[in-house]
């Protein structure tokens, strides 16, 4: 039973070595204590009829006492302190500050909701090193979204083709990218974040390549860099143009004039007046 006991005291006092990083001489002398009997009586617990101090055994659990009472504090172990809440060593939040195993957290640490990064027990707000790269941190968790006008994705400025909860754009250095650019579909020229459409630097853009057919973007049709007039076909159709846009109104074919609507000869009603291919129907 001796031999039992002895191993059992040498095997807790190196647990409480690696835990804890004291003298195993400290932790040995402590630990010949807890198997002193201990006694509650009346709310104060009792070691030799004088009321407890030090760490002893209850009930199977190792508990801090002072004065006869499970302490709530900061106790020295080595060079370190530690805070103990009821006689154990502090887990979780006391006073606003996240404690494991005594000490403030530092890391990322399970707060029993979910993962933060932890800073001297409080939620960090700052940059950290992994081993992908520097992290952005704000209130324990990775930066997401746009802040101070730069959009960040899991902590990292944003780059490449990235859904801001809006639509899909293109970043470069947490900003909407324009310039010349590479992604899956090859070179490509970019405004604000999306393939450029449109005339740009004196050039003809469609999905961000350069072109010099015609192209209709945001309701203007060009032909040959300019805004177009008259017929033009658009999506297999035509249409009359004038100054890019659809034209709604009266246009002079040889010697009738005919109304135009949306580009197209108007056909029913307009104005109260019925029509059929631009013509009014007597």
């Amino acid at each position: 039973m001796r031999v039992l006991k002895k191993s059992y005291l040498l095997l807790f006092s190196l647990v409480l070595v690696l835990n804890f990083g004291v003298s195993s001489n400290h932790f040995a002398e402590e630990s010949s204590n807890n198997y002193k009997e201990i006694v509650y009586i009346d709310g104060v617990f009792y070691v030799k009829e004088k009321p407890a101090n030090g760490w002893y055994i209850y009930e199977k659990i190792i508990y801090y006492f002072k004065d006869g009472k499970k302490f709530t504090g900061h106790i020295q172990i080595g060079k370190r302190y530690k805070y103990v809440v009821n006689g154990l060593y502090a887990k979780g939040y006391a006073n606003g500050i996240f404690y494991d195993y005594g000490s403030p957290a530092n890391g990322w640490k399970d707060d029993g909701i979910k993962e933060f990064y932890f800073k001297e027990g409080k939620k960090f707000t700052g940059t950290i090193k992994e081993d992908d790269g520097e992290k952005y941190i704000i209130n324990g968790e990775y930066a997401k979204g746009y802040i101070n006008d730069l959009f960040y994705s899991d902590g990292k400025l944003g780059n490449l083709w990235i859904d801001d909860g809006t639509a899909l754009y293109f970043f470069r250095d947490g900003k909407k990218f324009t310039g010349k650019a590479v992604d899956g579909n090859g070179k490509r020229y970019f405004v604000n974040g999306i393939y450029a459409n449109g005339v740009y630097e004196g050039k003809f853009f469609k999905d961000g390549v350069e072109t010099a057919g015609n192209i209709y973007v945001n309701g203007v049709l060009y032909v040959n860099g300019k805004p177009a007039n008259g017929w033009h076909e658009h999506e297999d159709i035509t249409f009359y143009f004038k100054e890019g846009k659809k034209f709604t109104g009266f246009i002079q074919i040889g010697k009738i004039n005919k109304y135009i609507v949306n580009g197209r000869y108007a056909y029913g009603y307009a104005n109260d007046i019925f029509y059929t291919y631009g013509v009014p129907v007597n």
